[in-house]
């Protein structure tokens, strides 16, 4: 009987193709090889696939009883798959792509196949996997799909596990769903539903149901009232959708659900008291959503909840003392809303489980016992801007095993106790910056475990010498402060080797910088500004150093720019301004490709501005030379940096014309595209709060007055050439700056007309052209300049009338316009009506006036000849007339001719005696 037995196993066997030596199937191998035929592997992940088992390659698992392939896995292995995110569209080596041979279908007894993690280059799901009737998991997830979800995957009847997650798949028609009567695990995450309709009345078909997960599926309608199916339904995820309603209430009458993700989905209204319902909830997500209102005391039902985020909502007043009920809660995250009211012990007192506490960014105010012992041990702590002081928490001092403290902002005006010294011992992250705390900095040990810490004691009272610190710190930023004294030249007990930020400003210290500064390889932002710092900046500068920003302003440093510094070649921000340097720009800054901001201003560099600046540093967005010596012209190879929006040339002794090419500014000129918003704020490097960045900053003399700019410095567009010797004309192209919102070319020698496209400049708030010696009239296109708050055009050869209407009208100082003696109208002196004729009146007086000139003079003339010629006549007909005149005319002439006589003979004599 046995051998009849094993003569008919041995006849199945062959009949179906199997090879009794190499336990697989030939037809099996056959299409495996055909399958391998169309993947690209260029890391050789199948190099194992030759030879007749095919069961022992790599990723291929058989039935034991049958020899059936019944498993595929070949997902990537590599570790760069646990970190990719929907936005990293990358592949390494160890990604298999190519085509899915049709050939796959040969694999009858397929029970579970996953390509996850590999890239298929935007390929369609090949429609003939709902073939493979017994697949029970199917894994594409990250695979770099594209396409619709193929309907045939509705054949899969037996499937009980379904992840397509994050490729670029559209879903119009969820009705394949249904048919998947036996699915556990649905994972359709990162793919388009956004024009399927009815999502939710077809999975509530499928009670069998234990994972789903729709997230940023662009889903826009939830039903508010629906009849749960799910029975079996425990770990379900909504989140990154757009719904725009209330939460519906029917979710939390899911009475197996202990996964709930209603994160960023647009959910309004207030949180429904049924969320009490769960009552096998573990974790809930309700954060970045439109809720409003309070948290419901009902929360406190949730007695197996371990982790509750509701963070970056409209969540307003008390938090209710039941969530003190949750002894299972690890953490609690409630940050980032408007909640306020106390928080007290019976808030916590039950809270046993406790490990993260979140409720940084309320109105909360913790009015806790300095006696009370918590019965926690949290491990991170942050509640920054709530009211904690004026008094260190002392309750803290149980806290032995915090590994971060957040107490930002907290209203603290007490010192730092001396029990701090112990559970300092294992903390990693330190945040106490604005606060009032005072007297000396508090001691630090190093940590026992290898890790890097993080010190922020920025903005305090904190006075007094600073002392050296751990070397495991990578993170100190203790400016704004009143520390005193040396910089330490050891700042630490072993050397800097890991600092990535050292922030010294706005301190008292004295002295020089320190050598050791230089050989800190991995230091990316130094900042030593506002200081009483003296001496040089050293000459010591590394090319393998990886600083990003130095700031060194406001101190007393003296002597020239180390060539050395040339060597930073990653530097994107350099601020010198304020402080006593001299001599030239040294031309090793022109390797400073990544240069973005540039301020030397308030120095006293006494060379011309080098030709390199413009050819080599064309990341530029600010360059501030501001109050120096600087001389010569502009060289037109500045016109190249087409990223500047600040260009502060003001207050040296500059000569030539403004360069026409000042239109190639384009990053002055809108273009209809939204401006960069993030070139003057630099994120710190590795660190756990992104919302911590360094801010450029700089001085600008702007509405007649000097102001600074630091978080608003990313909106400015400015130019500044006040305080020089330029002539010549302004060129209009400088009026093609639309960005353009400071303008101040004062106190030089321009001359001619003020352009007349000058209100092009729509965004202009800030216009001085004081003086000058400009002449012609004010514009009337700079009435279009509707945001102009300050104009100053004094002291110029301005003439005619002061253009009126818009915005120009409210500016009503009559200085604005003093030393312009050919001005009138508002706010000067009243323009008269008859003001444009006086000159043709004027004419008309004068040819009036001349006319009756000409008539007086012909009417003098004619009345002579008329007299004259009556005189004659009676002279000529009367005899005694005519003799009595001709001799009084005899006397006349006799009389006068010895009077003469009389005169030349004195005159000869006095000249006779003068000889002699």
């Amino acid at each position: 009987m046995f051998l009849v037995l094993f003569l008919i196993g041995s006849l199945v066997l062959r009949c179906n193709g199997a090879d009794l030596n190499a336990s697989c199937i030939k037809r099996e191998r056959d299409a495996l090889l055909k399958f391998k035929q169309g993947l690209t592997d260029f890391s050789n992940r199948l190099l194992s696939w030759e030879g007749e088992d095919c069961c022992s390659w790599e990723g291929v698992g058989c039935s034991n009883t049958t020899g059936h392939v019944i498993k595929l896995d070949l997902h990537n292995p590599s570790s760069w798959a646990m970190y990719y995110t929907p936005q990293r569209e990358f592949c390494d080596s160890s990604c298999l792509g190519g085509d899915i041979n049709p050939s796959l279908v040969n694999l009858t007894h397929l029970e579970y196949f996953d390509a996850s993690m590999n890239n298929f280059s935007y390929a369609e799901i090949p429609s003939f996997l709902g073939s493979l009737k017994n697949l029970k998991y199917l894994d594409l997830g990250f695979a770099e799909f594209a396409g619709k979800v193929p309907h045939q995957l509705s054949n899969l009847s037996n499937l009980q596990h379904l992840d397509i997650r994050w490729n670029h798949l559209t879903i119009d028609n969820p009705g394949f769903v249904p048919s998947l009567s036996r699915l556990k695990h649905l994972d359709l995450s990162g793919l388009d539903a956004s024009n399927a309709s009815d999502w939710f009345h077809s999975i509530n078909m499928i009670p069998s149901l234990v994972v789903l997960r729709l997230s940023n599926c662009g889903l826009s309608h939830i039903p508010l009232i629906l009849d749960v199916n799910f029975t079996s339904l425990t770990f379900l995820v909504l989140s990154d959708n757009n719904f725009s309603s209330t939460i519906p209430r029917w979710l939390f009458n899911i009475s197996s659900i202990r996964y709930f993700d209603l994160s960023s989905s647009a959910f309004q209204g207030s949180i429904p008291a049924e969320i009490g319902n769960s009552n096998l909830l573990t974790m809930l997500d309700l954060s970045e959503n439109e809720l409003e209102g309070a948290l419901p005391a009902s929360i406190g039902k949730l007695s197996n909840l371990t982790e509750l985020y509701i963070t970056h909502s409209n969540l307003r007043g008390n938090i209710p003392e039941s969530i003190g009920q949750l002894s299972n809660l690890e953490m609690l995250d409630l940050h980032d809303n408007f909640l306020d009211g106390m928080v007290s012990e019976r808030h916590l007192s039950n809270l046993t489980s406790l490990t993260h506490l979140f409720l940084a960014q309320n109105q909360l105010v913790f009015n806790i016992s300095p006696i009370w012992v918590p019965p926690f041990q949290l491990g991170w702590i942050s509640i920054t801007s709530c009211k904690i002081g004026p008094n260190f928490p002392q309750w803290l001092k149980t806290q032995t095993n915090l590994f971060k403290i957040d107490m930002s902002n907290a209203s603290i005006s007490d010192s730092i106790p001396d029990w701090f010294d112990n559970i300092s011992l294992s903390i990693e992250d330190l945040d106490l910056s604005y606060n009032h705390i005072t007297k000396n900095l508090p001691k630090f040990r190093k940590l026992s475990a290898h890790l890097y810490r993080e010190i922020y004691l920025d903005s305090n009272k904190f006075e007094g010498p600073l002392d050296p610190f751990p070397s495991d710190v990578a993170i100190l930023d203790v400016s704004n402060n009143f520390l005193s004294g040396h910089i330490p030249q050891t700042l630490t007990d072993n050397g800097m080797p890991h600092m990535r930020l050292l922030f010294l400003s706005n301190n008292q210290f004295s002295g020089g910088i320190p050598v050791y500064l230089c050989k800190m390889q991995d230091l990316n932002f130094l900042g030593l500004a506002n200081n009483q710092l003296s001496g040089g900046v050293p000459e010591c500068w590394q090319k393998r150093q990886g600083l990003l920003v130095m700031d060194l302003a406001n101190n007393n440093l003296s002597g020239p720019i180390p060539v050395s510094m040339g060597s930073l070649q990653r530097l994107v921000s350099l601020h010198l301004e304020n402080n006593n340097l001299q001599g030239e720009i040294p031309v090793s800054l022109k390797n400073l490709a990544n240069l973005r901001a540039l301020d030397l201003s308030g120095n006293s560099f006494s060379s011309t501005i080098p030709a390199w600046i413009g050819e080599n540093l064309s990341s530029l967005k600010m360059f501030n030379l501001h109050s120096n010596m600087i001389h010569g012209e502009i060289p037109q190879q500045l016109c190249n940096l087409v990223s500047l929006r600040l260009l502060d040339l003001g207050r040296n002794t500059m000569t030539g014309a403004i360069p026409h090419c000042f239109g190639n500014f384009t990053a002055m000129i809108f273009n209809g595209t939204r401006s960069e918003k993030t070139w003057s704020r630099y994120p710190y490097p590795y660190l756990n709060y992104p919302h911590l960045a360094y801010d450029d900053h700089t001085l600008a003399f702007i509405k007649g007055t000097e102001l600074e700019y630091t978080k608003t410095l990313q909106f400015l567009f400015s130019i500044d050439l006040s305080g020089n010797n330029f002539t010549g004309t302004i060129p209009e192209e400088l009026m093609s700056l639309s960005k353009l919102q400071n303008l101040n070319l004062s106190g030089n020698y321009l001359e001619g007309h003020i352009p007349s496209n000058i209100g092009n400049m729509k965004l202009l708030e800030s216009l001085d052209l004081s003086r000058n010696v400009l002449s012609g009239s004010i514009p009337s296109s700079i009435t279009d300049l509707n945001f102009l708050s300050h104009l100053n055009l004094s002291f110029n050869n301005l003439s005619g009338h002061i253009p009126s209407g818009n915005q120009i009208q409210t500016l009503d100082d009559k200085s604005i316009y003093i030393g312009n003696d050919g001005l009138c109208g508002f706010p000067l002196k009243k323009c008269t009506e008859e003001e444009p004729h006086k000159g043709f009146e004027k004419v008309e007086k004068t040819t009036k006036d001349e006319t009756e000139k000409l008539w007086f003079f012909c009417g003098l003339g004619m009345g002579f000849t008329s007299g004259f010629v009556g005189v004659c006549s009676i002279l000529y007909f009367k005899d005694s007339w005519r003799l009595a005149y001709f001799g009084f005319a005899d006397k006349i002439c006799n009389k006068l001719w010895v009077i003469i006589a009389i005169k030349a003979n004195q005159l000869r004599r006095k000249l006779h005696w003068k000889r002699f």
